[in-house]
Formats: structure tokens, sequence, C-alpha cells
């Protein structure tokens, strides 16, 4: 457990601080802020595993998840943000799975993190998930091309419960993924 907070602190973190959004104003910003470059249709990944629990961090430009990059304003945009919000708190073991335990979603969170002009947005999630038994030596199966079309590749930074970190991609045809816990 110690291993995902102190993953869960950094990386959260980090990318809230590396979007220029961190919750207050310092009065040295200019006239809006800026969320950093970023490609439409690649995603970053990020797993912690430690013991039972799974920590998922998906940051994405708005564009690949959800079909726009502004807050929504029309009820279409509006049903699509909601799709995504309960998709994402309710039924992400359909995109991260594993065959042989059922894990619980705990803590769900998904932020839209719009640049001051309105023109340019990124998501953020998070979630937390406990399983019933020991995930080491588990496998993942990732399934987030097969739900939204727009996803060209995906960068995935994984901290496994007992071996070292690594990083995997997935892109092109390649429509699932297996990742080592």
């Amino acid at each position: 457990m110690k291993k995902i907070v102190c993953f869960l602190a950094f990386s959260f973190s980090l990318s809230l601080f590396a979007s220029g959004d961190h919750g207050h104003k310092h009065g040295h910003e200019k006239s809006s802020s800026s969320l950093g470059a970023h490609v439409h249709g690649e995603l970053e990944c990020s797993i912690a595993v430690d013991q039972k629990e799974i920590y998922l961090q998906l940051k994405a430009p708005a564009q690949s998840l959800i079909g726009f990059e502004y807050r929504p304003k029309t009820e279409e945009e509006k049903k699509k943000w909601k799709t995504f919000t309960d998709s994402w708190k309710k039924n992400l073991l359909n995109s991260f799975s594993m065959t042989d335990i059922k894990c619980e979603i705990l803590k769900p969170l998904v932020l839209l993190n719009v640049d001051e002009k309105g023109s340019h947005a990124q998501i953020y999630a998070e979630a937390l998930l406990r399983c019933p038994k020991s995930l080491q030596g588990k496998t993942m199966n990732v399934t987030l091309r097969q739900k939204f079309e727009a996803i060209k590749k995906i960068d995935f930074d994984v901290l496994p419960a007992t071996k070292p970190p690594y990083k995997r991609s997935i892109s092109k045809d390649l429509k699932t993924l297996e990742l080592e816990l």
C-alpha cells in the first residue's frame, strides 16, 4: 500500500503541475494558462500494483476520449462527457481486466482540465482497484483502443508488485495489450 500511495501522490501532483493548473494563482500568470503540448489520439497511462491493489492514472487530450476540447456546452456534448465519466467510474473493469480476479473500483476520479481560453483541454482520470487476492504474477488485459476509435497510441508506465518498472506501448492495429503485474 505504501508503494501505491507514494506513486499516487507523485504521479497525480506531477500531472497537475505539468498541466499548469495546480489549484491556485500565484499572480505571475499572464492572460492564459497552458496545458502543455499533447498529441490527439495519444494517451498516457500509469499503473502501480501493490499486493491486492492497483492504482490507474490516465492522461489524454479530451478530443481523443470525448470528441471535443472545451467544456461541454450542448446537450450532446454534456451527454458524451457524462457517458465517459460514468464509464470510468462504473465500467472501468471492462477496459482493465483480469481473467480470474474480480476487483472493486474505489475512488474513481475524472477531471476535465480546460485552459483559460476554453479551447484546449485534457482529461485526467484515476482510480484505485482493490482485489480479493494477490496480484503477483497476474496479467491485466487493456482494451481501451476497442472502446475509443480516436485513440491511436497508448504509452504505459507499469510499476508491478515485485518486478522492476517497465514501459509498453499499444499502437497501430493492436486493440488489446497484456500487462504483467
